[in-house]
């Protein structure tokens, strides 16, 4: 296996899980971490070895997770081979010269790696039929590389398998049509009553984390962890041919109170009509279970407005814990924040030498022992991963420190604290060069207000430190 498609694979990991991802699929599948380089060959056996444990990981089909991989992978090799390539070409021209000068230079780069062959056979303007051929079996990559090369030359592409080593047949074979906008609307109706509407698995929910990273959203792979652990959600997928093209996942908060978390559909189907479909499903499912006069919230990107209006949605600001632009934070569930009062100070104070170097290793114990403070922490096990301490102020309740080690656990015991004053004020100075710490007040529904003079404003060398979401320098220091 070419080395660059590895280092892209080890990229698309980062990307979809996190930072910690690798170890995670590289202790999977018993191979040490180790850098791949682009200019090598590696065995296709340790390559076959990563996707598979990869898959495990995200709980996720290895062909699905493949495909999702191709359609990331295709603009990386675009951009790497960009000596080879010519602005005018169309997809398909691009996609005719790719065995016979991208695999060119890939074998003359790394001797020894053997590049899959395809040969494309145009059937008119917009149709094409592309040969797959490669020991590997690896068509469902191929599939996605087309569609993410669809994707940049801003073409829809309508791709069918019409053969597939996998089914038996000596080589794969797809059937590919680029659809002009007015085919596209033609192709949304006739396909809408072909998907299949059923309850989603957890293998659905890891795709659609895949789609938000494709979106430039990085949901990290402890969302899905958090969502499986959370029994009041549940999810609805729409089937076409077997294969999950779309994901709306909803989440009951309490009798009277439910969320749509989320709403994504394939980018290959775009068109179908199939969100509203699925959000129709959603607010079904999700109405079922509650109770009384109940009220169900859902974020939604500008575009989405008109449609969400459409569905007796109101504008609202009274949801704290939401993402300001389209998808909502998912909670790290509250079962890990507890009070400050029941954990060994000894470990408040291991936290703080890690939070506050300069010799302020006492800082979040001196806070703590104040008359008036709630304060609550963020527990993983025996570790803590983040404090918050609020306290009384003449104007309501300010948050006097807030550390954390990620966004997600920030959130998690601010969100407790807002929960403790539904009825009150409440005030977070953030250190405005720490962008995490300014999008985190937002999302919770806060505005600037200079006129208290309590927003940390300067860069401290005591206090510039990514943790550092919230300090309260008149009322601490």
């Amino acid at each position: 296996m070419h080395g660059l498609i590895l280092v892209q694979f080890q990229k698309f990991i980062h990307r979809v899980g996190g930072p910690f991802a690798w170890q995670l699929v590289c202790r999977e599948c018993g191979l040490p971490p180790k850098t791949y380089l682009p200019n090598q060959a590696y065995s296709d056996g340790e390559t076959m070895a990563l996707v598979m444990a990869a898959s495990r990981v995200f709980m996720q089909a290895p062909g699905d997770f493949l495909e999702e991989f191709g359609k990331f992978l295709a603009p990386e090799l675009l951009s790497f081979y960009s000596d080879l390539l010519d602005p005018q070409w169309t997809m398909f021209e691009l996609l005719e010269r790719v065995h016979q000068i991208f695999h060119s230079r890939v074998r003359q780069e790394v001797p020894g790696v053997l590049p899959p062959k395809l040969v494309l056979k145009r059937l008119g303007q917009h149709r094409a039929l592309l040969t797959y051929s490669s020991p590997r079996n690896l068509c469902r990559l191929a599939r996605g590389i087309v569609v993410g090369v669809g994707n940049l030359h801003q073409e829809y592409v309508a791709l069918r398998e019409t053969e597939c080593t996998l089914r038996g047949d000596a080589q794969c074979v797809f059937d590919i049509t680029l659809l002009t906008d007015r085919k596209k609307q033609q192709v949304s109706f006739a396909r809408t009553d072909m998907f299949q509407i059923i309850e989603a698995t957890p293998t659905d929910l890891s795709l659609l984390m895949l789609w938000l990273s494709g979106e430039g959203i990085n949901p990290r792979i402890v969302y899905v962890n958090i969502l499986q652990k959370m029994a009041s959600t549940d999810g609805v997928v729409a089937k076409l041919h077997d294969q999950t093209v779309g994901v709306v996942w909803t989440c009951r908060v309490n009798p009277s109170f439910g969320l749509i978390l989320a709403v994504v559909v394939d980018p290959e189907y775009r068109f179908s009509g199939i969100g509203k479909s699925l959000l129709e499903a959603g607010l079904a499912g999700l109405s079922s279970q509650l109770t009384g006069d109940a009220t169900i919230g859902m974020d939604v990107p500008a575009s989405f407005v008109p449609t969400a209006l459409k569905y007796s949605f109101a504008p609202s600001q009274r949801i704290r814990h939401m993402k300001a632009f389209g998808v909502p934070r998912v909670l790290i569930p509250d079962t890990n924040v507890v009070s400050a009062t029941s954990v060994p100070v000894e470990s408040i104070a291991d936290y703080d030498a890690q939070c506050f170097r300069m010799r302020r290793d006492h800082l979040i114990a001196s806070v703590l022992e104040e008359v008036g403070r709630l304060s609550w922490v963020y527990v993983d096990g025996t570790a803590i991963r983040g404090v918050c301490v609020s306290g009384h102020s003449r104007n309501g309740i300010r948050i006097l420190l807030l550390v954390a080690d990620t966004d997600d656990i920030a959130s998690a015991p601010l969100n407790r604290c807002l929960a403790n004053f539904p009825s009150e004020a409440v005030f977070l100075d953030v250190p405005v060069h720490n962008s995490s710490a300014v999008t985190l007040a937002k999302e919770f529904g806060m505005v600037e207000v200079y006129q208290f003079n309590r927003l940390y404003k300067g860069v401290d060398p005591r206090f510039d430190y990514s943790r550092i979401y919230c300090v309260s320098l008149n009322g601490i220091l």
